[in-house]
């Protein structure tokens, strides 16, 4: 999935995070007020990063239990707000620690937490958007 520029250089949310779960989100902000999707993509912000180091860790110590495990935990929440990409990365990471290819995971790591970084940025617009 590639990502398009603005004229200001910012990571257009569209090519990062898919519409239709964003606008479930925004549907859900009519219906019960904007704060709870806000809720929902902080809960998202606060939480990834924490995952991601989770992550660097089980892969450091070559636990490809926990690694698989945090793997499918990130790329359910990520897949539910619409971070196809992040959650598409996620899925491969959960797919190589579960056939204990560690090594190809770890050489991976580096895109998915750049990919995180898209993400963020990209919800971090939409909370302002949803203000």
């Amino acid at each position: 999935m590639g990502s398009e520029e603005s004229s200001t250089g910012q990571v257009k949310e569209a090519t990062v995070l898919a519409p239709e779960p964003i606008e479930r989100l925004r549907e859900m902000g009519r219906a019960l007020g904007m704060e709870v999707p806000r809720r929902i993509i902080r809960l998202f912000l606060d939480d990834a990063p924490v995952r991601l180091a989770d992550l660097s860790k089980s892969l450091r110590e070559e636990d490809a239990g926990a690694t698989e495990q945090v793997a499918h935990s990130l790329r359910g929440s990520s897949a539910n707000l619409g971070a196809t990409a992040f959650a598409q990365l996620c899925h491969e990471m959960e797919q190589l620690a579960g056939g204990s290819a560690l090594a190809e995971a770890r050489e991976r790591f580096d895109n998915l937490e750049a990919e995180l970084g898209r993400v963020d940025q990209a919800m971090r617009e939409l909370l302002v958007e949803l203000s």
